[in-house]
């Protein structure tokens, strides 16, 4: 059996991959900590759990992928 390779131009590396999904994640992050000014304290405090721990971790795939050569 041979395996059917991918034309170079749709193969996407690795690095690439993480690297944009860190963007995203910290874009998502950013999201979830604009809680308007309305929203009840209940609502602040999970969202802004939820978008430290986002941006945290793009942060975190983000440099990574910068950093590994």
């Amino acid at each position: 059996m041979t395996e059917k390779q991918a034309p170079e131009r749709y193969k996407l590396s690795v690095r690439r991959i993480v690297f944009f999904t860190g963007i995203a994640l910290i874009l998502i992050g950013y999201g979830f900590l604009s809680v308007p000014p309305d929203a009840g304290p209940d609502v602040a405090e999970e969202r802004a759990f939820k978008g430290l721990g986002l941006v945290v971790a793009g942060a975190a795939l983000w440099l990574g992928s910068l950093l590994n050569s």
